[in-house]
Formats: structure tokens, sequence, C-alpha cells
């Protein structure tokens, strides 16, 4: 996921190199015996 939406990782890479006022932290999605079944970015803004 990124910013809530599917993605690829080539698509997270290319926003993660392009952003230059935010930057992204991890999300690690989890089902109900704790394993990660996914990660999600978010983007945070610097101000």
């Amino acid at each position: 996921m990124l910013n809530g939406k599917r993605s690829d990782p080539k698509s997270i890479v290319h926003a993660c190199m392009i952003e230059e006022e935010s930057s992204y932290m991890r999300d690690y999605i989890q089902d109900e015996n704790n394993e990660v079944i996914g990660i999600g970015f978010d983007r945070v803004k610097i101000k």
C-alpha cells in the first residue's frame, strides 16, 4: 500500500526517490496471530 492505495514495489521506490518535501514511514500489517502479512507506506510531510 502507498498512501492507502494498492501499489507495487517499483511504484513505491519511485515515489520515495522523487519526493523532496516528505518521507515515508513503514506500517507493518499483521494478522490475528501477529504475523506480518503486508507493509504499507505512509507519507510524512516535513515542515
